[in-house]
């Protein structure tokens, strides 16, 4: 009986060291993820641009590509500043998903190309990685 008990418990320790080690590189919600600038969203209360995460993050929102059979992640941005409003210029953010504010600047109406996607507010953006 003891020795299926601790075949049971070597298992498991087994099994859950190594699903921790199954996350996806780029998805830590907290740090500064590079990203692309695309355009500008719908219109909105305020202003919202449509921006891709060059690497997966479960801030933004999964589309097949067009182009290619890939998986983009996009997001539209709040308070991103005006340097950073071009289309194609690829920079450094810091984001964060606020219900509240998707709720509030969410387009009723959108002609954008690509379908709806997650509303998040920027805190940070730069042109070189963050610290």
């Amino acid at each position: 009986m003891k020795r299926a008990f601790y075949t049971v418990f070597i298992l498991m320790c087994a099994l859950l060291h190594g699903c921790k080690n199954e996350k996806i590189s780029g998805t830590d919600e907290a740090g500064c993820l590079k990203v692309k600038s695309v355009a500008e969203y719908c219109i909105s209360e305020k202003p919202l641009y449509l921006i891709q995460f060059l690497q997966p993050t479960t801030l933004a929102t999964q589309q097949k590509s067009d182009v290619n059979d890939s998986t983009i992640y996009l997001a539209a941005i709040l308070e991103l500043p005006e340097s950073f409003q071009r289309r194609d210029s690829i920079f450094y953010m810091k984001s964060h998903y606020d219900p509240v504010s998707e709720r509030k600047y969410r387009p009723s109406i959108c002609q954008a190309v690509f379908g709806p996607v997650k509303i998040l507010v920027c805190d940070e953006a730069s042109s070189q990685p963050c610290q």
